[in-house]
């Protein structure tokens, strides 16, 4: 992955660096999807659908870095708080396009860590020939729709239906930020 800038947060009064994530770190890395799945219902799976284990997250974090992905994790001592997966196009034409997941503990949320990741991926991107960011987020979290806002993203369209979750039909919106 190309060198960046770094980037850190304070949070509970410790300060938290955003580094690029490394193979090495998969179990953690699972460990904190698992998390994220059980707290919020933001994230596209539920819990019982995460059915992956150690050596797949270690290959699926190798093909992310072989591909020259952005792909970044928050740590707070041993225990991440937090990631952001940009994944760039795998087709010629829209290399210059990254789609974006991003998750946080909502222990950790309010404490300025995806503003750090967001602002650590604008860099990287400008830095490698990225012109597009885009992703979705449920119509239904405005707390994440505020801060991709403020960030720059733009709402593009809306995928009606798009996600049923906890007995309904939500709409996503399609978000995207051009460089």
């Amino acid at each position: 992955m190309s060198k960046r800038k770094k980037y850190s947060v304070e949070f509970k009064k410790s300060i938290l660096n955003i580094r690029n994530i490394r193979v090495e770190d998969a179990p953690k890395f699972l460990e904190l999807q698992q998390r994220l799945d059980k707290e919020t219902s933001s994230m596209l799976l539920y819990p019982e659908e995460r059915n992956i284990n150690v050596a797949e997250i270690k290959k699926n974090i190798q093909m992310a870095l072989d591909r020259n992905d952005y792909f970044v994790i928050v740590e707070d001592k041993n225990k991440l708080l937090g990631y952001l997966h940009a994944e760039r196009g795998a087709y010629k034409k829209i290399q210059h396009s990254l789609y974006i997941v991003v998750g946080i503990l909502q222990e950790a949320t309010g404490n300025g860590l995806g503003t750090a990741m967001f602002k650590s991926l604008n860099s990287w991107s400008i830095t490698n020939g990225v012109k597009r960011l885009e992703l979705t987020v449920m119509t239904t979290n405005k707390v994440a729709q505020h801060l991709y806002s403020r960030m720059g993203f733009k709402i593009e369209g809306i995928k009606s239906h798009s996600i049923f979750s906890q007995g309904q039909y939500v709409d996503e919106y399609y978000m995207a930020k051009i460089l």
